[in-house]
């Protein structure tokens, strides 16, 4: 299934480090950018390799391998957010690369965080998310080396409530849901959820990502309050706009001893295609696929997204440049006070 998104990017910077910052959308893209073309034409987005479902579902697969999977013919309610009583822990991987030159391995940049989650003590409906702990490190050569600068920030807690099929932010925006920078933000982990229970029903779900710099007012209010306070004029947010796809009911359990615990699964896939007109053309095309695990408690236990990406710019009439790139977002609970939770991210 081919999704499209339509995004509008911020101006000003969107990345806490000038090379941490990878491809995007900068205006709309068409609603079916491959098959919705005029006959006798093909998209540049046939230059881009889709994400391959099995792959992104096998990194599910291989965490759980020796767990108890049953796939369950229809899920056994609708799949629906929860604050959850019980503290909970998640670690988040993002790893986004360029390619360098043939025949060289890509270069990039990876961010390991490190997050609580727990129901608001003084607020029962507001959901808390606060990082805990970051390490950042450079793709090279195949090698991964931790960088010289690391995050020393303290950011703003996420303050969430939900409707059940989404989380909304409140007094944002913040830092970690939606302006992080390294990568796009938490949000992406929480796709919206699809109405019923039947299975290959669909939601539509509109992604917000922000310029870094508008989440400043709060983060100097409820974060670190040593940061320089801006921006003095508006900044649009991006807006992403996808579909979700309610794919599977699962029956699961860790060990024998276990409890049985029911959760579903939703994929999302999206593509974008961008042209940026002469002086100096450029061309942004992307596919993305999302694979999530969504236990009957309303925890989200597993999440990873993976992007494709190609760019392709000219600073001069009659020059042409091109580089490829690849994007991975995963999210794992970690630990809880009950329930299943996943292996730490190594």
């Amino acid at each position: 299934m081919t999704v499209c998104f339509s995004k509008i990017w911020p101006s000003g910077r969107l990345a806490i480090f000038a090379s941490l910052t990878l491809l995007g959308c900068k205006d709309g893209c068409d609603p079916d950018p491959v098959r919705g073309e005029p006959r006798g034409t093909i998209s540049p987005l046939a230059s881009v390799s889709r994400p391959s479902e099995d792959d992104v579902a096998s990194v599910w697969t291989k965490l759980v391998s020796a767990w108890s999977v049953e796939p369950q013919k229809s899920a056994k309610e609708p799949a629906r957010y929860r604050v959850s009583p019980c503290p909970l822990r998640y670690e988040v991987m993002s790893e986004q690369t360029m390619d360098v030159a043939p025949g060289r391995p890509p270069t990039g940049t990876s961010a390991h965080l490190r997050l609580t989650a727990k129901q608001d003590p003084k607020r029962s409906q507001r959901f808390v998310i606060e990082l805990e702990k970051s390490h950042l490190s450079r793709l090279v050569e195949g090698r991964r080396e931790a960088m010289k600068r690391q995050l020393t920030t303290r950011f703003a807690p996420v303050w969430l409530t939900t409707s059940g099929r989404t989380w909304t932010e409140e007094d944002g925006p913040t830092s970690l849901w939606s302006a992080f920078g390294i990568f796009p933000g938490l949000n992406r982990f929480f796709p919206a959820l699809p109405e019923g229970e039947i299975l290959q029903s669909e939601e539509s779900w509109k992604i917000v990502t922000r310029a870094q710099r508008t989440a400043l007012r709060v983060e100097v209010r409820r974060g670190d309050n040593t940061r320089t306070l801006a921006p003095r004029r508006y900044i649009a947010p991006q807006t992403d706009l996808a579909r979700v796809k309610l794919a599977g009911a699962l029956r699961l359990r860790s060990s024998k001893d276990a409890p049985w615990h029911h959760a579903t699964i939703l994929k999302a896939d999206w593509s974008v295609e961008v042209h940026t007109e002469p002086p100096r053309p450029r061309d942004q095309l992307e596919r993305w696929h999302g694979h999530y695990v969504l236990l009957d408690s309303g925890r989200m236990l597993h999440a990873v997204i993976v992007g494709k990406k190609l760019h392709r710019w000219s600073l001069r009439p009659g020059e042409e440049n091109e580089k490829r790139g690849d994007a991975r977002f995963e999210m794992r609970l970690v630990e809880a006070c009950d329930g299943p939770v996943l292996p730490a991210i190594r």
